[in-house]
């Protein structure tokens, strides 16, 4: 009996305290694959649902990756050298909202390093010998933004059932070139394509119905007061 009052009153009481613990509830939008420096685009998400409680964080994760671009070198010097070529994309994701989060990620898509001879092809043609290229390639990155300000939150809260914002997806190739040697001649970029998706998350306080609230931990005390009557009756 003893052990079974101590079962029920160790249950109670973790259902008051699950009851208080903060809950998360995600979405999440997906995109792509879209050609590497096309004009942006929107993507909606739903705002938070008052009902379930009180937001009290927002949580942006912006997942990208790249594929499929080249990057071409063309020697314009007198001298041999090396050359370092890297291509890829910038994917950047920021709420339509008057408070504007934004998470970046910078996959790197493709990244090669190689000799170069002097010019010799008198132009600017990529040719085998002064100049150099990398092809394909896939690179993937993540980016993260919390807030958990008052003004902020507000933004994220529902007022009417369904109420939703857009997310802004931006993007734009880069490249990047060093060398020991030569000069930077034209360069031939072939873009690729990207893609990933979205996550908004929500964490909040559920709500609480003070009479369930109050008859859980009623319920909690009197156990544990029989509990305590038991053992000092059987010691």
């Amino acid at each position: 009996m003893l052990n079974k009052l101590t079962l029920f009153a160790f249950a109670a009481c973790l259902l008051i305290a699950s009851s208080a613990r903060a809950l998360v509830t995600t979405e999440s939008a997906t995109f792509g694959p879209v050609s590497i420096g096309s004009p942006s685009f929107d993507l909606t998400l739903h705002k938070f649902d008052p009902s379930l409680g009180t937001l009290t964080a927002v949580t942006f994760t912006l997942d990208a990756a790249t594929t499929g671009s080249s990057l071409a070198f063309d020697n314009q010097g007198n001298s041999p050298g090396s050359v370092t070529l890297k291509v890829g994309a910038n994917v950047k994701a920021m709420t339509g909202v008057s408070l504007i989060t934004e998470a970046t990620t910078t996959p790197i898509q493709a990244m090669g390093t190689g000799s170069v001879q002097p010019e010799n092809d008198a132009g600017s043609d990529f040719g085998p010998t002064d100049g150099f290229r990398i092809s394909g390639g896939t690179g993937s990155g993540s980016a993260f933004q919390a807030q958990n300000t008052a003004p902020y939150l507000m933004q994220f809260t529902a007022s009417g059932p369904g109420h939703t914002y857009v997310t802004h997806i931006t993007n734009s190739i880069f490249t990047n070139m060093s060398t020991t040697a030569g000069v930077f001649g034209l360069t031939d970029t072939t873009r690729g394509t990207f893609s990933g998706k979205v996550t908004v998350a929500y964490t909040y306080s559920p709500v609480l119905i003070p009479e369930a609230s109050g008859a859980l931990w009623g319920a909690c005390l009197a156990l544990f007061a029989g509990l305590l009557r038991v053992r000092t009756r059987h010691a």
